[in-house]
């Protein structure tokens, strides 16, 4: 299954080099068909930072793993959507503790799109 990119927004060049270097570096979101962040793998997103994107997915999502290679206070983080293109309801918000590595969130129900981002 492969994840549509639907660009939503950007940051200004200056103010992503500022906060890009205050963050986790080598992030990564995977999106799972089943709940703990088992099942079917659907899909992953690499690298993503500032200004954020949305993906879609033709497959139900039940959870998803966000990971980071270095540990700080400041990590990626994922809202869920119930339909595609970050529309429809809000079922989730997904992060990684402070100081952790990774971290797996299983949601409610069923989603069919993701946010990812960096609180910028």
């Amino acid at each position: 299954m492969q994840l549509k990119l639907h660009p939503m927004l950007t940051c200004l060049s200056i103010f992503a080099a500022v906060v890009f270097g205050s963050r986790g570096g080598w992030r990564t979101a995977t999106v799972y068909s089943g709940t703990s962040c088992l099942g079917t793998n659907i899909g992953s997103v690499s690298n993503f930072g500032c200004g954020g994107t949305c993906w879609s997915s033709g497959t139900d999502i039940w959870s998803i793993k966000l990971v980071q290679r270095t540990t700080t206070i400041l990590n990626p983080s994922a809202n869920l959507y119930a339909s595609s293109n970050c529309g429809g309801s809000r079922l989730a918000r997904a992060g990684i503790w402070d100081w952790d590595l990774e971290g797996c969130t299983t949601l409610p129900s069923a989603a069919r799109s993701f946010y990812l981002y960096y609180n910028c």
